[in-house]
């Protein structure tokens, strides 16, 4: 029988010298308050376990203490990326349904890049997908659908925020928890263990500040192994286009573009990802012949080759040292700069087209360009790409700085920015990851169109990539990294008539919630407390739109903190006049105003 790993994707050796002070955590949780001789460890535990929302499985409860306490204690650990790629992946575990299953991903992945560390070249590639292979079934096992296309469109950067935050509460947690044993039991214990405790309560309080700093480090780290698992499965064991041995190595490294394009690509409908998700294989030479259904007026363009596309590429997105992904190079004099990025394509919208300013004045940049990072493809919508959405709002004031009203949907003719994959759950994951600034457009009410399994009744034409940071440049002081998937896409005149006539009635009905929503906006910059609406937000407004298949939303985000909060250090102060940042040709920056990419 194999031995059982230890949590985290650490040796059992590693493990055990981490956790030494929490070894005897389960004798004591088992006797409760009748161990006279708890541990530390075991009082963090008993205090701690019910404490944690969501996590009644006391062995992930465990692992987080163990793991923690290790850092807590060890300076040297909590500046170790590798010690908190093993603390985020027990951190899923604090994320209801999917973090369950990200975790047990992120074991199996962190066990492979360790047996794959002395590998290159041609070896590595097939260990690494044979490894991605034992994901899949280990998947298929705990009966998760889609096991292979799941796993291909797997993006841990998505999840970053949501992991700095479950983080900050767990430390919260086991302060407030040791801040109360010490309250109530101060006269009983002894004063070494008084003082151990206070030491304890002050580490965690030092290792929640470096969470802030650490956790987003080695979710790039954990997501750029899992990408290249992805491209080494995407390419059967191949190296395809691999210049040299470490070349593989070197592309996740940067944060290149082709394991997203492999995720991009991967369809939930091809016949090798049905084949993979109830035991079958790829060849075991050359890469896996997948390709995804071919759509009416549309170019049938294999994943292979838009794959090889990417990995020829030269110019690959690498992380700014702000953390975000950097502005693709786009002058409007010197289109060399962006030939190997993006190319316009007959049908398709035209990102070149933004070069003439609303004033007539001519710009330096293509600024829709610019908004993407790495390749932009031209592509239609699939399956695999599950949704695409916008968040919207009426025209309102952010620190003296008018904003205008921004719609779901844009004009017959046009075309409009949209995002793509997993919808933001929060005001912090939508300004930060997908890089919309306070001074493009309002907020308060999100559009969602979800793709039919079978893809849509008619081509859904885009240019699709990654998101580029952003800075401000009407209202200064705001930065936001970006980092996830987008596109421009253009709908059938049909269905943004639909959207018109259903956003016009949804909107009828939410005038008493906008004015309650900006009063509380206005509170919630004030005091930094966020204030409860009592205004109920409109009903929904949901429909099928009938040329397309899109399954279509209009609803209130009910983020009272979306406006004039996320990405400044520091915040303006709205009694001083605000002042604009002198940056080089900020006039030009306006890449993802709400404004439309015109077709020409």
């Amino acid at each position: 029988m194999p031995e059982k790993e230890a949590p985290g994707g650490l040796s059992w050796s590693e493990f055990k010298a981490m956790s030494a002070e929490a070894g005897g955590w389960l004798w004591g949780t088992v006797q409760g308050a009748f161990n006279e001789k708890a541990s530390v460890s075991q009082i963090v535990v008993d205090a701690v376990i019910g404490m944690i929302p969501l996590v009644g499985d006391v062995t992930a409860a465990r692992d987080l203490i163990a793991v923690s306490l290790g850092m807590a204690d060890d300076p040297k650990k909590r500046e170790s990326k590798l010690e908190w790629v093993g603390l985020i992946v027990l951190i899923f575990a604090l994320i209801p349904v999917i973090g369950g299953v990200i975790k047990g991903v992120g074991r199996l992945v962190i066990r492979a890049m360790k047996m794959a560390e002395k590998l290159t070249g041609a070896a590595r590639m097939a260990h690494l997908c044979e490894a991605a292979k034992e994901i899949i079934a280990f998947l298929n096992r705990i009966g998760w659908k889609n096991a292979e296309a799941w796993f291909m469109s797997l993006k841990i950067v998505q999840y970053e925020v949501e992991l700095v935050a479950k983080f900050k509460g767990l430390m919260e947690i086991i302060i407030e928890a040791l801040g109360a044993v010490l309250k109530r039991a101060s006269w009983v214990i002894p004063r070494a263990l008084e003082k151990r405790m206070e030491e304890l309560i002050n580490a965690f309080g030092v290792l929640k500040d470096k969470g802030a700093e650490m956790i987003p480090q080695a979710v790039k780290e954990l997501d750029d192994w899992l990408r290249e698992m992805q491209q080494a499965l995407y390419n059967g064991g191949d190296t395809l286009a691999h210049a040299g041995a470490s070349a593989a190595g070197a592309t996740h490294a940067a944060g290149g573009t082709t394991a997203h394009m492999a995720a991009d690509t991967a369809d939930s409908g091809s016949g090798a990802a049905k084949g993979a998700g109830t035991g079958g294989s790829a060849p075991k030479k050359g890469p896996p012949r997948k390709t995804h259904t071919a759509t009416p007026g549309t170019e049938n363009v294999s994943l292979v080759d838009e794959a090889r596309l990417n990995e020829k590429s030269s110019i690959l997105p690498k992380r700014t040292a702000r953390g975000g992904l950097p502005k693709n190079p786009a002058l409007v004099d010197f289109p060399v700069s962006f030939g190997k990025i993006y190319k316009p394509k007959p049908g398709y919208p035209d990102l070149c087209t933004m070069g003439i300013r609303e004033d007539g004045k001519r710009i330096k940049h293509y600024t829709a360009i610019e908004a993407f990072s790495g390749r932009i493809v031209n592509r239609a919508l699939r399956p695999g790409d599950s949704v695409i959405f916008r968040v919207f709002g009426p025209k309102r004031d952010t620190y003296g700085i008018a904003v205008r009203e921004s719609y779901p949907g844009g004009r017959p003719g046009s075309a409009i920015w949209v995002g793509t994959g997993r919808v933001p759950q929060t005001a912090e994951e939508w300004r930060a990851m997908c890089a919309v600034l306070d001074e493009w457009n309002g907020d308060m009410f999100k559009f969602e169109a979800r793709v039919p399994t079978e893809g849509t009744k008619v081509p859904i034409k885009g240019c699709f990539g990654k998101v580029s940071e952003q800075v401000s440049s009407k209202i200064p002081g705001q930065y936001l990294p970006g980092v996830v998937d987008q596109a421009v896409v253009r709908l059938p005149d049909s269905t943004y008539a639909r959207i018109s006539e259903e956003y016009e009635d949804f909107m009828k009905a939410a005038q008493d919630y906008i004015e309650a929503m900006k009063k509380a906006n206005e509170e919630f910059l004030r005091t930094d407390i966020v204030p409860k609406v009592t205004v109920p937000p409109p009903k929904p407004a949901k429909w099928t739109d009938p040329e397309t298949g899109l399954e279509c939303e209009i609803n209130a985000t009910g983020w009272v903190d979306a406006n004039g909060h996320w990405g400044y250090d520091p915040k303006p102060d709205r009694a001083t006049n605000v002042t604009t940042e002198p940056l080089a040709d900020t006039a030009e920056i306006v890449s993802k105003e709400n404004a439309e990419v015109i077709i020409k």
